[in-house]
């Protein structure tokens, strides 16, 4: 499937807008043009995304402090899966009981042990998702 040619000329100009400017950036810091284009496209998503920026930044935050301190590395991580997969987690919480009907007790008791296990083997990440998803739940409308 093609974009409409509106769309594709807007992605053009997007990127000719990113290589122009980064072949206007005098930072030498990163060497080539090439690896300038790119930062300068970084930068552009950044300031047009910051929510999307902040979250990523915690999430690698939250794996290089995870080798350090698991505890606060899950937390980290658990809080950033909560907030982006809130309407998912809500969505599985409301569909169990139809899913145990349809498969099964004994069919339904292998997801439920996983699940169990990811909880006991990480319960930071576990919890600090579903506070979050919750939270997100409660004050922003639009995750309902």
């Amino acid at each position: 499937m093609s974009l409409p040619n509106y769309e594709k000329k807007e992605t053009q100009d997007f990127q000719k807008e990113c290589h122009a400017k980064a072949k206007d950036d005098t930072d030498e810091v990163f060497g080539t043009s090439k690896s300038r284009a790119a930062m300068a496209c970084i930068r552009r998503y950044s300031c047009s995304n910051p929510g999307d920026t902040i979250a990523f930044l915690f999430l690698v935050l939250g794996i290089v402090v995870a080798t350090f301190n698991p505890l606060l590395g899950d937390l980290l991580i658990g809080m950033i899966a909560g907030f982006y997969f809130t309407e998912e987690l809500i969505r599985s919480l409301r569909q169990v009981k139809a899913y145990v009907q349809k498969e099964g007790l004994m069919r339904s008791l292998i997801p439920i042990g996983v699940i169990l296990g990811v909880f006991i083997g990480i319960p930071a990440l576990c919890i600090a998702a579903i506070i979050v998803a919750g939270v997100k739940y409660i004050f922003i409308p639009e995750a309902k």
